[in-house]
C-alpha cells in the first residue's frame, strides 16, 4: 500500500505487488489528507491506517477494504472525548480484531513547532531552535498511553501507560506472550539505545 513520498511529495496512491508475477498495480487512492509515518494494520482482511501527518499531526482513521479496493472513514484516535496523536507511533496486531499502538507525537506541540519552524526567519529562528530542540523530554507530551483499537466495536480505548519515555519511530514486537519496544527517538534528534520488555496476562 501506499501513503508517503513520491519523487519527493506526499502522495495518495496506493499498490499492490504481487511476488510471483513481480507485477505492481495501482489501486484506489486514499481519501484522506496526504500523510506519513502512520500507524497501520490488516484486521479482518481490512488494512486501517491512522494518524500521522505532514504539516500538521492529524488523528483520524481509514480502513481499505482489500476486496472492494475501496477506502471508508472509521473512528479517529480518541479516548475520554480526546484526540490523541499516533503520528510517528508504532503497532503491533494482537488479535483478527485488535491492534495495539505505543507513541505518537503532541499535536499541539508538533503543530506549533512545524509553524513557527516554517514562519520565523534568522535570529528569531535560531533562538527558537536552540529552545526547542535543547527542551526536556517532557516538554514534548508524546503520547504515553497503550492504545488498543478493536475494529468489530470501531473503538479506541488505553490499557494504561507505559513506564518509560515515550518513543516515536521505535521498533515494536509482537513474540509469544511479550510486547518489545526497541529504540527509537524520545524527543526530536534524540535516539534512546534502550530496549523494553511487557507481557500480556491472558
Amino acid at each position: 500500500m501506499g501513503l508517503g513520498n513520491q519523487d519527493g511529495k506526499a502522495s495518495a496512491d496506493s499498490y499492490k505487488f504481487d511476488l510471483k508475477s513481480k507485477k505492481l498495480t495501482k489501486l484506489a487512492s486514499f481519501t484522506g489528507a496526504l500523510r506519513e509515518q502512520s500507524v497501520s494494520q490488516i484486521l479482518n482482511n481490512k488494512l486501517y491506517v491512522f494518524g500521522g501527518g505532514t504539516n500538521t499531526a492529524l488523528t483520524d482513521g481509514y480502513v481499505y477494504d482489500i476486496q472492494k479496493d475501496a477506502w471508508d472513514k472509521v473512528a479517529s484516535v480518541e479516548v475520554d472525548n480526546k484526540d490523541i496523536s499516533v503520528y510517528g507511533g508504532n503497532s503491533i496486531k494482537l488479535n483478527e480484531d485488535e491492534m495495539l499502538v505505543i507513541g505518537g507525537f503532541n499535536k499541539e506541540v508538533y503543530d506549533w513547532a512545524v509553524s513557527n519552524l516554517g514562519s520565523l526567519k534568522d535570529q528569531e529562528l535560531a533562538d527558537f531552535k536552540a529552545k526547542y530542540f535543547g527542551a526536556d523530554v517532557a516538554e514534548f507530551k508524546w503520547n504515553n498511553q497503550i492504545l488498543v483499537y478493536n475494529a468489530k466495536t470501531n473503538t479506541w480505548r488505553s490499557i494504561g501507560q507505559i513506564p518509560f519515555n515515550a518513543p516515536c519511530g521505535e521498533g515494536l514486537v509482537y513474540a509469544g506472550d511479550s510486547i518489545i519496544s526497541i529504540n527509537g527517538e524520545v524527543k526530536p534528534g534524540v535516539r534512546s539505545n534502550r530496549i523494553y520488555q511487557g507481557f500480556i496476562v491472558k
